[in-house]
């Protein structure tokens, strides 16, 4: 009998298998650790892939390229993906948990306040996070959406358990990727929760622990595998002047174009050059 290879020893990259895992369990939680369906010998061969090949983390990327996704998503007819993809990278949110927001997830302002929070599994609905927990709540306090706010409101006035933005994760992923290639940079998903733990720490927004516990990460060694302030310079390095100057106009201007349709700015040369 042939023995059957195994994806390490065929060459498979081990990031693109963790993604794939991690994806999977985000569209089925019943799957991942914790879950009542959940696949121990899985997670256990990928533990020993691990050690075998150790994985580099993904690689981030500051506001100003999210800011100029979100307009090439606008420019594709994608609004409220834009939108989506804003407050994925504000919240640290998985795509699973930012695609199972409802109206019931968008929390208003306390009196005095204008800040908006976020609701993440609800201890009255039956889905939990990747960690088991229910009830955890993120607050949308950084000031970089506050032009968002009205669109938070009506995102809280929905139906009833009305999915805030209705796609698979497959639709999500694809449209993604085609403003992604549009700019002409490799870019997934998951690196808007990465990015936006390794801004806050590098503009020091927040500390360590209060990264730690936006992420919903159990431990402080879990932030430091995905939190990577310094190669988000050396990421912002590699641009060009005019790349730099070109992405810091689209900070000044998402707002006006995301919500009111005003014209982007002009574009330089491939950004991913």
């Amino acid at each position: 009998f042939f023995k059957q290879k195994t994806a390490y020893e065929i060459g498979v990259r081990l990031v693109g298998s963790e993604m794939c895992i991690r994806d999977r369990f985000a569209i089925f939680p019943d799957f991942g650790k914790g879950g009542p369906r959940s696949v121990p010998r899985t997670l256990r061969a990928l533990k020993g892939w691990r050690i075998l090949s150790p994985s580099s983390s993904r690689r981030p990327w500051d506001f100003p390229l999210w800011t100029r996704l979100a307009v090439q998503l606008v420019l594709q007819g994608e609004v409220l993906m834009a939108v989506a993809v804003l407050v994925m990278f504000e919240a640290y949110l998985r795509p699973g948990e930012l695609l199972g927001l409802t109206s019931s997830s968008w929390l208003p302002p306390r009196a005095n306040s204008d800040v908006w929070s976020l609701l993440l599994f609800p201890q009255a609905q039956e889905k939990r996070s990747k960690t088991g927990q229910a009830d955890d709540t993120v607050l949308m306090d950084s000031g970089r959406l506050k032009w968002l706010r009205h669109l938070f409101l009506l995102f809280s006035k929905q139906e009833a358990n009305a999915l805030t933005f209705p796609w698979t994760y497959p639709q999500f992923a694809r449209k993604f990727g085609r403003a992604a290639r549009g700019l002409g940079i490799h870019v997934l998903p998951y690196q808007a929760r990465h990015s936006g733990a390794s801004v806050d720490m590098a503009h020091r927004v927040r500390t360590l622990d209060e990264v730690r516990k936006r992420g919903r990460w159990q431990s402080a060694k879990s932030v430091t595998r995905y939190e990577k302030s310094g190669r988000l310079q050396d990421t912002w390095r590699e641009l060009k002047d005019r790349q730099k100057t070109y992405l810091l106009q689209c900070v000044d201007a998402v707002e006006r174009f995301v919500l009111h349709g005003k014209d982007a700015p002009p574009a330089p040369a491939n950004l991913g050059a």
